[in-house]
């Protein structure tokens, strides 16, 4: 059951043959991508400015993201890790000193944003407002918030995630 690669190993084919032929390519074109894009929009000291956001609040709305995420049926795991980086970059670039209160609006507009820029059903407002957050914050709200999070990051959307480098890896490693 063994076939031979494109490299000429004959081991189980773990792999599609051109995808194989990309790796040998651009394999390592694509991660120092990766590390790049990562080194341009890394944190200097996370959380730093933001005193009353704790690590063991934050690690609780991450983990209630997920929750949400599972309710939500959101299949591309990548939206979760692409909001947390939006919530962290927020945090670490604005300017003013935010309450443990903004947390919650903070990490589901974030959700928000990232399901609008990688999903082809997106996260509507409604779902925001109405189910996730109970009508504890108004559509205006999420908006201003948008707004912010979009300005202290810069309008960048999309940074690279851990979940990108994990499976660059597994990629790696079926090679």
């Amino acid at each position: 059951m063994s076939e031979p690669t494109p490299s000429g190993n004959k081991s189980k084919a773990f792999m599609k043959p051109e995808e194989v032929l990309y790796l040998q390519y651009y394999g390592l074109v694509q991660f120092q991508d990766l590390v790049d894009a990562e080194y341009a929009s890394q944190f200097s000291n996370l959380m730093a400015e933001q005193p009353e956001i704790t690590r063991h609040l934050r690690a609780a709305v991450i983990d209630w993201l997920f929750e949400v995420g599972t309710k939500l049926e959101i299949v591309d795991k990548s939206v979760l890790f692409e909001a947390i980086n939006l919530m962290d970059r927020f945090y670490t670039h604005t300017n003013k000193k935010l309450p443990q209160n903004d947390l919650q609006l903070t990490a589901v507009t974030a959700l928000f944003i990232a399901s609008k820029n990688l999903e082809v059903d997106p996260l509507d407002l409604q779902t925001c407002v109405k189910t996730l957050c109970f009508k504890k914050y108004s559509e205006k709200q999420f908006v201003n918030k948008e707004r912010d999070i979009r300005k202290a990051t810069g309008y960048i959307n999309e940074t690279p995630t851990n979940l990108e480098f994990f499976m660059l890896y597994i990629r790696f490693i079926k090679y």
